[in-house]
């Protein structure tokens, strides 16, 4: 196998894991675990490539362009997700600080008298 050909094999590994549905963060932190692999190891394959190339590696490394336009769509969307995720994190967080405490955030104090000689 020639050095594009592999390159190629990787990338289509790529997609493959991105495709692959989740549905906790457990998943997606696999998912995640998996793609930083397979992208360290298409690094070093990158560093192998040298030209000059043949027209069949040209035509492989024109492929391999658009299943990369494909893989940075599918982690733009996870990456969306996981923003999303911590929105949600963040208000539930603040939604049960509110609970806990309810007159934390009281700003008036209408009608009230508070003596401070304690």
């Amino acid at each position: 196998m020639n050095r594009m050909e592999r390159l190629l094999k990787t990338t289509e590994r790529m997609v493959e894991v991105l495709d692959k549905p989740y549905e906790t963060s457990q998943e997606r932190a696999e998912i995640i675990v998996e793609i930083n692999d397979l992208l360290e190891e298409r690094e070093k394959i990158l560093k192998e490539i040298k030209p000059p190339y043949t027209e069949s590696e040209e035509k492989i490394g024109r492929q391999i362009i658009e299943l990369d336009k494909q893989i940075k769509e599918q982690m733009n969307q996870m990456f969306k997700n996981i923003q999303d995720d911590l929105k949600m994190l963040k208000k539930k967080k603040d939604s049960n600080i509110t609970y806990m405490n309810p007159y934390k955030n009281v700003k008036s104090v209408d009608g009230m008298y508070l003596d401070n000689k304690l």
